[in-house]
């Protein structure tokens, strides 16, 4: 990079460098120039500033946040670093930060970029720049973010770039399902996530009131997986049905070949005008005495009622049979009014007089290609809340390859696959987003087939004691309790099966001791129960009652009954045998200091 193509603040950057490491930061710039053509590299912090860094992303000139894939920092008493955004950093298989001494020369670098590169493979847009240099944008705009010290660059960027498919995992009550609401709405309307504040009830409020109107127009849809869950569900399969006393089989699409279909036409249903043309039609249909009179291309009269969902009953007005009905298909009608080929349809007759009237009855407007650039079409979501709980191979099928960015519809290397259900030939349009959440406490992130795991972004979501930390129940402040018990679970077990945040935050500055005691019966122990397996003594460990040294404050006791004693049940001879039985001991729920006794002895 030459001179003429950095601000003043890139100059201070360089300057503030030792020889050696300049060297080093202009040579690794030369090289991400040369592997990322199209990167901008601008400058953040200013001459006013405790910092200034230098990034490597996407920025447009005049805008004071860009989207920073690297960075270029210099923390004092280390060494100047070139750091990948941490949101980039799974699945790389690079170090995360590298400097002068990691990687001196322009091999090494290449390297390290070309890995990269590679990587960046399912995030093109990463580095889809203009190619600007400093230069090009002046003096930097102060960023009011600064490092926290650790010599790390912050763990959000300035404009996330949202992944296509991504998974939520954590131990439970940590926030999964909580925070995809906000996740969705990042993507379906990110200016609603603009002033959000989760920790306002007001603004949660407002967000989740949006979040329903959005799943109410089908831009956002929400599914469980669980063992029940089948391709047939999510993708395609058959239905059967009763018409006129017959059994009868159709094609349904699934939940999630419904959302891709939406989201090519790029509108909902309340902005489709062949939807709202449908509706007009349905509306007509409402009373069965006087149902619609239509007419096909040749001149036969027939009527429609509208049964539900996407079917129309059609009575032919010259049938001998007293209510004898065929079936017309809402989206083979929309297929026809799209331009497709009617040869093959069923019943196509009578869905070109469907399609003839809803143009002159029903408002239905000449057809308009739906938007094709994938910028001006809407984002289309679907939440798969407990997606580990399901076979995922197996509901996704052949969609497992389909999600991935460089195969959706549009992209270079883009895949198309034969249903087998309905031989239609599918795709899966780049405007359709996946959030799934995953419980690790069911089953271990590392357990997930390795396919599923390299298509998905993983973002994870830990305990977060910090949120308790201004929470007291008496002298016992709820963070700490929190973080003493996470702990020992992390020793004993191992740190997915930690307990969440949420847990706790039903309770307030108005709640008391019997607020907690009652969470910890029925919901603390018996969590613990089912990790422990019924291993009470590991359970009292984590409560710390063997440190407890009055036994009227431990939660998990051994009987005391002299007539429960082991010699008592099994006579002489049983010595040997140990007592592995364990109760809880109502009494300590009711004491202030059976739960302060859970914290370590420095901060009990």
């Amino acid at each position: 990079m030459s001179p003429e193509d950095l601000n003043q603040d890139a100059q201070i950057f360089l300057k503030r460098l030792k020889n050696d490491e300049r060297n080093w930061v202009l040579k690794a710039l030369t090289c991400i120039r040369r592997n990322f053509v199209d990167a901008d590299i601008w400058t953040t912090g200013g001459v006013d500033s405790k910092y200034i860094d230098i990034r490597v992303g996407v920025k447009k000139p005049g805008k004071i946040k860009g989207r920073p894939l690297l960075y270029f920092q210099k923390i004092a008493g280390s060494k100047a670093r070139l750091s990948l955004n941490s949101d980039y950093r799974d699945g790389a298989g690079i170090a995360a930060t590298i400097d002068m001494s990691t990687s001196a020369g322009d091999v090494a670098l290449n390297a390290w970029l070309g890995k990269l590169k590679l990587h960046l493979s399912e995030w093109p847009e990463a580095m889809s720049g203009d190619g600007n240099v400093p230069a090009k944008y002046g003096i930097s705009e102060i960023n009011k973010t600064e490092p926290d010290g650790t010599g790390l660059p912050p763990s959000v960027y300035d404009e996330r770039i949202i992944p296509l498919n991504q998974i939520l995992y954590g131990p439970p009550g940590t926030g999964k399902t909580f925070n995809t609401v906000t996740a969705a709405m990042e993507i379906v309307a990110p200016e609603s996530v603009q002033n959000y504040n989760e920790h306002d009830p007001q603004s949660r409020q407002n967000l989740q009131t949006a979040f329903q109107q959005y799943l109410q127009s089908g831009q956002i849809v929400f599914c469980t997986f669980h063992q029940s869950f089948s391709y047939e569900d999510f993708v395609e399969g058959l239905r059967a049905r009763s018409e006129q006393g017959q059994l009868q089989y159709a094609v349904e699409p699934g939940i999630f070949k419904q959302l891709c279909e939406r989201a090519k036409l790029g509108t909902t249903a309340a902005e489709d005008p062949f939807d709202k043309a449908i509706a007009v039609l349905a509306e007509l249909c409402s009373d069965p005495e006087a149902r619609p009179v239509l007419s096909t291309r040749t001149g036969k009269k027939f009527e429609v009622e509208y049964e539900g969902s996407k079917t129309f009953r059609v009575f032919p007005k010259e049938s001998t049979v007293h209510d004898a009905y065929y079936v017309a298909n809402i989206e083979l009608v929309r297929k026809l009014y799209q331009g497709h080929d009617k040869k093959g349809m069923y019943n196509p007759s009578y869905v070109e007089g469907m399609l003839k009237y809803l143009k002159e009855q029903c408002g239905l407007p000449t057809y308009q290609q739906a938007q094709s650039v994938a910028q001006e079409r809407r984002n289309f979501v679907i939440i798969i809340d407990e997606i580990n709980r399901g076979n995922v191979s197996r509901i996704l099928g052949e969609l497992i390859t389909l999600i991935e960015l460089g195969k959706r519809a549009g992209n270079a290397e883009e895949l198309s696959v034969v249903l087998p259900y309905s031989k239609e030939r599918f795709n899966i349009p780049s405007n359709v987003y996946i959030i799934g959440t995953m419980n690790t406490a069911d089953r271990s992130l590392v357990g997930l087939d390795i396919a599923l795991r390299r298509r998905f972004a993983f973002t994870e979501m830990a305990p977060n004691p910090d949120r308790l930390s201004n929470l007291n129940i008496g002298t016992l402040n709820i963070g700490e309790l929190l973080r003493a018990i996470n702990q020992r679970i992390e020793v004993l077990l191992d740190r997915e099966h930690c307990i969440g945040h949420a847990y706790f935050l039903g309770l307030n500055e108005q709640s008391d001791l019997a607020d907690l005691a009652y969470i910890f019966d029925h919901q603390i122990i018996p969590l613990l129960q089912e990790y422990f397996f019924e291993d009470w003594e590991r359970i009292s460990w984590v409560l710390n009652d063997q440190n407890k040294p009055d036994p009227a404050h431990r939660f998990i006791v051994e009987p005391t009954q002299a007539d429960e004693s082991v010699e008592v049940l099994f006579g002489k001879g049983a010595e040997a045998l140990k007592n592995k039985r364990w109760r809880l001991n109502r009494g300590a729920f009711v004491l202030e200091q059976s739960f302060i006794g859970i914290l370590p002895a420095s901060k009990a």
